[in-house]
């Protein structure tokens, strides 16, 4: 925060000087925000043994700390690679700062699935949107020849590649079990390494949805603009946001519990998913 502060100040000595300390802010100023708000309510709750009162300032907070540094820094970025690198920057922000809620079971299951990043990711989106010039909609068709015999067996398509993906029974023994036979007891929060309670497994569920969308969807626009004038702007789009979306999961690394191979895996599955979410969602303008 000091080096960002001598750089502020620095600012009016020339251009260069100039992007290098709105680049820093950027880059550090959100997380040394998070970071030093962390660092100060676990250390009054500590102290004043009020620790449910910080937690919950914890918790609420980020959605109102970012709001400046989006209005002061991230409405000035001019170029689209800057806008695609500082909502990657953004979404890893929240990974490295995130801890751990004791106070309160609920409060810890609402921090844990980071239900309140994507609710910040939404503000965020509408905001940064509106800065650069740009109109926030919910839907974004681009293919005037939708057809429904061609949409609803794609989509179910969709929603049983999904249950493959995130529910296939382990070492299946038979083609049956490969294609159809779902296994769900990870869900089951008893019995589950990941999650806690049912309620951490809806919100993190809700989380992972409009997290990964809304960046989906800000990455999509801001491609389509770079693009424009090439004659495969679309399938571009959606291959080169696929690849970023798959990169965005490398921050699995910093968990305990998973290694490089796993996140290669999960990262390879993310892009192919990406690629068919990302043409659907083009085709469809709303899915």
């Amino acid at each position: 925060m000091l080096i960002a502060a001598i750089l502020f100040i620095l600012r009016s000595r020339g251009p260069i000087l100039a992007n290098i300390s709105k680049l820093v802010d950027i880059i550090f100023l959100p997380f040394s925000f998070i970071y030093l708000f962390n660092f100060v309510c676990v250390a009054l709750g500590d102290y004043l043994n009020s620790s449910f009162f910080f937690d919950l300032l914890y918790v609420i907070a980020p959605l109102f700390i970012f709001i400046p540094v989006v209005k002061v820094d991230y409405e000035n970025i001019q170029s689209n690679l800057g806008r695609i690198l500082s909502i990657q920057i953004i979404c890893e922000i929240f990974v490295l700062t995130n801890y751990k809620v004791d106070s309160n079971k609920i409060l810890d299951n609402v921090n844990r699935s980071q239900i309140i990043f994507s609710i910040f990711l939404v503000l965020f989106a509408y905001l940064v949107l509106k800065r650069w010039g740009y109109h926030f909609y919910l839907g974004l068709k681009l293919n005037n020849q939708f057809q429904w015999k061609v949409f609803i067996p794609v989509l179910l398509f969709g929603f049983y590649m999904v249950f493959f993906n995130a529910f296939l029974t382990t070492n299946p023994k038979s083609i049956g079990e490969l294609i159809w036979k779902w296994n769900f007891e990870w869900l089951n929060p008893a019995e589950s390494q990941y999650f806690g309670s049912a309620l951490e497994v809806f919100l993190n569920a809700a989380d992972a949805g409009v997290t990964e969308e809304v960046w989906r969807y800000l990455t999509i626009i801001i491609l389509l603009v770079m693009l424009k004038n090439n004659k495969h702007k679309i399938s571009l789009t959606i291959l080169i946001s696929s690849l970023l979306f798959g990169l965005l999961h490398f921050n699995q690394l910093l968990s305990p519990d998973r290694n490089l191979t796993d996140v290669i895996i999960q990262s390879l599955g993310a892009v192919g998913l990406g690629i068919f979410l990302g043409s659907l969602f083009l085709y469809s303008g709303q899915i």
